[in-house]
């Protein structure tokens, strides 16, 4: 009996150190088994309808890409502070969304913020990308809104502004 068992656990341990793959290679094996899992589930809740796919994207958005409505809730809205009293008078921001990218898998480098103005402006704002309450990031732009009326204004940043890690936004006038 004892033969057998010892006999047994020498097999085992011969057919384990079989494997000769690297590490690197069994971690690689690994993530592909995961993307594919996940992949799956997203073919899944694609084929379940849109509003199944904006539920899950706006839980998931980070995981599962490609699920439109869900991600752009999630991922590409951005909150929007303005600088001081002075700049609520004269604009208002009700939406805040990273631009979509430039180039297919380029990466976004800007916001488009729809601004409100019942006075009217014709001034240069400016937004700061804060990460954590430190500022990663400044852009400018002219804009001229007639009274009572709204428009969209966009945002360009330096490329190297690390949008995932922005967390806000502060918007002020800098030129009346």
């Amino acid at each position: 009996m004892f033969k057998k068992l010892a006999l047994l656990g020498t097999a085992a341990l011969l057919l384990a150190a079989c494997d000769s793959r690297t590490a690197q290679e069994k971690g690689q094996d690994l993530a592909k088994e995961k993307l594919d899992f996940v992949q799956g589930i997203g073919n899944v809740v694609k084929g379940q309808g849109k509003d199944l796919g904006s539920t899950v994207g706006e839980g998931v958005g980070n995981v599962v890409t490609g699920l439109g409505k869900g991600i752009d809730v999630s991922t590409q809205a951005k909150p929007v502070r303005l600088a001081d009293p002075a700049v609520a008078k004269a604009v208002q921001v009700t939406r805040a969304q990273e631009m979509p990218p430039a180039a297919e898998g380029g990466k976004s480098k800007g916001m488009s913020v729809y601004v409100v103005s019942e006075e009217g402006v014709n001034a240069t704002l400016r937004l700061l990308a804060l990460s954590a309450g430190a500022e990663v990031g400044r852009s400018t732009a002219k804009v001229k809104i007639a009274k009572g009326d709204a428009s969209y204004v966009d945002f360009e940043f330096d490329e190297r502004v690390p949008m995932g890690s922005v967390d806000q936004f502060t918007l002020a006038v800098v030129q009346p």
